[in-house]
């Protein structure tokens, strides 16, 4: 029959009939389609074209398509359809669609109907059916119920496709995976079981009509089953999960520990999951044999291992402080211990300082009731040897506040060099604390390993304090113990990244005493640099602690003013020149009084001349050290130029704004 006659032929039917109705029902569906098609029609003759277009839309789709009355019956079948079943339509309409449903499906395909009944609709169901010819099809439905404008149920749509090649292929699969020489399984998303090798049977010992109606609950144990879980969602995730462990409960109770790899795979038109795994009872022996070598090799290297750790850790800071607190971290984790202190002499006080601690509460050694020399910590510096305790409460320890009942007291020495015939010279640094809640008597082992770690400590505390002394030695002025240019560079970074975080404004005043070549060639060089010491603790009596002093070369110095705006800044300015204008300057073995004059030169910094980034970068910092420095050295020369004995400040701000 020629397309438009069919159409034709299909609209009498839908107009003469009741189903009229579905048409209407079907409204909204042919309203996309129209809409898609660019088709706009009139009411009145809406429901007509509407029901013209979805019948074109079925025709074209490339799956099979029908619809049925409620009970069963069909009123409408595509070609797709037609061609599958060998029928034309005019002798498919009327036909129950039971008839075309294989005996063994049929119970399915009630429960189907039934489904589509009490949910409305159906998804994905496989079914088998076959044609005139008896040839049977396995295919995949999803149908749904559809409605009057009333919402009266009226009718059943539904589309098949044909998956009896992808069966075909699934058993195929199935005989190949049921030989597979290792216990391998496949369950659905919710563990049902619906595949297993034969030696999965084999393990199990059921025979496989059983276990395909057991869940995995059924064959695992509790704590496998809840991993099983947990890993079913990576499985969705991330499609492929690796080494899952898991024990078995075989028909006997034996408990069979496993280790699988598992898959996503579709089977049965679902999302399925492979395993594949194996017992692993002799690999686990054999890892337990290997545990019990490794932990008697551990508690033998197990000191070198620590010290190593530690010294990752540690070998990337110079920061006393950050090494200190690293350590007492790593003494915790590493040491069979709970708390643990270091106490470094301060020869200043003539008495130990807390550096870093851990487990122990704020009080620890804020008293002490014992003097110095009668503590356990004491004794141990002085003679320079271990020192235990087993019974804290009984001597009346501070440690015994933090709740600890046993120590172990050990030096913090440093071999530096030969000292008397057959010993060496120490340098004594303090003494590490060691402690335990409970009573317990250190091992010679476990003193060893404390007693290692201890000079690991002294040495790293050693090289910190060095460390420490040459970067000062590097950033500081030999003459006058202020920063030198380094440290002028250095300080000033700081203080304009705080300015730039806080909002604050910055200052800089460059300082330089007027006719200093004159000291020099009066009273000579060495003089010249007496006085210029003495010039620095003028300047340092004349601004705050906050403030920073620094020579910046020859005779000029360099002041960095912390929190000083454009207007404070030369408030500032003339106090420091009127300061050094009426002071004497007095030198060993010359009667003179000298009088010095100073020129100054000043600018100032703020958050708001520059990008309100929360912290600058290196090559901005570079820029505003350099406009910031030559705004004020030019400043500087304009206060030479002008005579000397004077503040010239400059505003960076108009400078920038080209004023």
């Amino acid at each position: 029959m020629k397309a438009n006659t069919k159409i034709k032929a299909i609209g009498t039917v839908l107009v003469k009939g009741h189903l009229i109705t579905l048409a209407n029902s079907l409204q909204k569906v042919g309203q996309g389609i129209l809409n898609r098609l660019g088709i706009h029609p009139n009411p009145p003759s809406a429901q007509a074209i509407i029901s013209h277009q979805l019948e074109l839309f079925l025709e074209l789709l490339p799956d099979i398509a029908f619809i049925l009355d409620l009970k069963g019956k069909a009123i409408y079948s595509n070609v797709k359809m037609t061609s599958f079943l060998g029928m034309d339509w005019k002798s498919l309409k009327g036909l129950d669609f039971r008839d075309f449903i294989v005996p063994e499906y049929q119970e399915k395909a009630e429960k189907v109907l039934e489904t589509i009944f009490q949910q409305g609709e159906v998804s994905d169901t496989h079914i088998v059916i076959k044609n005139n010819l008896d040839r049977r099809f396995h295919v995949l439905i999803s149908a749904k119920l559809i409605q009057d404008a009333a919402g009266k149920d009226i009718g059943i749509m539904g589309i098949a496709r044909d998956i009896t090649e992808i069966v075909k292929v699934e058993e195929k699969f199935r005989e190949i995976f049921r030989a597979i020489p290792d216990i391998a399984y496949i369950h659905d998303l919710k563990g049902n079981l619906m595949l297993v090798s034969r030696i999965t049977e084999k393990k199990l010992g059921y025979p496989e009509p059983m276990i395909l109606k057991m869940n995995i609950a059924e064959v695992l144990t509790e704590d496998s089953h809840k991993t099983a879980l947990e890993k079913l969602s990576r499985i969705r995730t991330e499609k492929k999960v690796r080494d899952i462990p898991f024990t078995l409960i075989n028909k006997d109770g034996y408990e069979i520990p496993m280790e699988a790899r598992a898959i996503l795979i579709r089977l049965e038109g679902q999302d399925c999951v492979l395993g594949i795994g194996r017992d692993i009872t002799e690999k686990l022996e054999a890892e337990e044999e290997r545990k019990k070598a490794e932990e008697e090799i551990l508690r033998i290297n197990n000191v070198l291992a620590n010290l190593y750790k530690l010294h990752q850790i540690t070998a990337k800071t110079h920061e006393l402080q950050n090494i200190l607190d690293m350590t007492v971290n790593s003494a915790i984790e590493s040491l069979p211990i709970d708390a643990c202190a270091i106490k470094i002499f301060n020869p200043e006080i003539k008495d130990f300082e807390v550096a870093a601690k851990k487990g122990l509460g704020k009080e620890y050694s804020r008293k002490r009731t014992k003097s110095l020399t009668e503590s356990l910590s004491w004794q141990a510096f002085e003679k320079g040897k271990i020192i235990e305790e087993y019974d804290l409460k009984s001597i009346q320890s501070m440690a015994v506040d933090d709740g600890m009942a046993s120590g172990l007291y050990i030096p913090l020495l440093v071999a530096v060099g030969p000292g008397e015939i057959g010993k060496e010279f120490y340098d004594k640094i303090g003494v590490l604390c060691i402690y335990v809640k409970e009573r317990y008597k250190f091992s010679e082992e476990d003193k060893r390993r404390i007693e290692m770690f201890a000079s690991y400590i002294a040495i790293r505390i050693r090289e910190a304090r060095l460390y420490k002394k040459v970067e000062e030695l590097s950033i500081t002025d030999e003459l006058t113990k202020v920063y030198n240019l380094r440290g002028f560079r250095r300080r000033l970074e700081e203080k304009i990244n705080i300015c730039q975080r806080d909002g604050r404004p910055l200052s800089l005043l460059m300082v330089d005493p007027d006719n200093f070549k004159k000291v020099n060639d009066t009273y000579g060089h060495p003089a010249g640099d007496e006085i210029l010491e003495k010039l620095v603790r003028a300047l340092e009596e004349a601004v705050r602690g906050v403030d920073v002093v620094a020579r910046y070369g020859g005779d000029e110095f360099a002041i960095i003013l912390h929190n000083t705006d454009n207007a404070s800044i030369r408030v500032v300015a003339e106090k420091i020149r009127k300061v050094i204008e009426e002071k004497s300057f007095r030198i060993e073995g010359y009667p003179d009084h000298i009088k010095i004059k100073v020129s100054l030169g000043g600018d100032s910094f703020t958050k708001a001349l520059f990008k309100n980034a929360a912290r600058l970068e290196s090559a901005e910092i570079e820029s505003i050290i350099g406009m910031l420095v030559d705004s004020v050295d030019k400043a500087l020369y304009q206060a030479k130029k002008q005579g000397g004995n004077r503040a010239i400040i400059r505003n960076l701000a108009n400078s920038i704004r080209g004023e």
